[in-house]
């Protein structure tokens, strides 16, 4: 089965103004066609800067076969969640794509704001230190209110861990949202080759 589940979420709206909530559309398609389509489409968007390589995996299914990981970026800046996947096959031919693109994107990438700056509103609003190791980083946030030019970086206490976006424009704290990894229920099912997986 081909799936290109592609490029996905298309977020319109307000950028420049940040007043409407932004809506998403999910495109799937299941064909030959469509996938030559989608597969066009992330070429073109790979030429012009929009989607960067990250990195290939070996499919541990089907020999011969990798997983392309491809990031959105926006004029340099990674946007946070529009990664693509693209398996492509010992020839060189896509046979599936999927994930999820941003679209409208109108935010200027050129921060008023520095990193320490920024490390200086988590401190605050923390009460802890952001280490040189985890320095916040830049990226486009697509938020409620629209796109925005952000600061991130998570800071870790005895209770967890933190993950916070500060605008790096204005220095307002966006975001701050529980960055731990945590299991709740674990069972046991069956994997793809028949062979007991641990299931969380």
């Amino acid at each position: 089965l081909l799936i290109a589940a592609a490029a996905a979420v298309v977020l319109a709206g307000a950028a420049r103004a940040r007043t409407a909530q932004p809506s998403s559309t999910v495109t799937i398609a299941a064909s030959r066609t469509a996938l030559r389509t989608w597969d066009g489409a992330i070429d073109r968007m790979l030429r012009d800067g929009d989607l960067d390589v990250r990195r290939f995996d070996d499919d541990m299914l089907v020999p011969g076969r990798t997983h392309q990981r491809l990031a959105q970026i926006h004029a340099g800046v990674p946007v946070l969640g529009g990664e693509i996947v693209r398996q492509i096959d010992g020839s060189g031919v896509a046979v599936s794509a999927f994930g999820t693109t941003f679209a409208d994107i109108d935010v200027d990438a050129t921060p008023a704001l520095s990193a320490d700056a920024a490390a200086a509103v988590i401190a605050a609003a923390s009460g802890i230190e952001v280490g040189p190791d985890r320095a916040p980083t830049l990226v486009i946030a697509p938020l409620d209110d629209g796109y925005h030019l952000a600061y991130r970086a998570s800071v870790f206490s005895g209770e967890g861990a933190t993950e916070y976006l500060v605008d790096a424009h204005t220095g307002a704290l966006l975001q701050a949202v529980d960055a731990a990894q945590r299991q709740s229920a674990i069972g046991l099912g069956t994997g793809v080759l028949g062979d007991t997986k641990k299931m969380s």
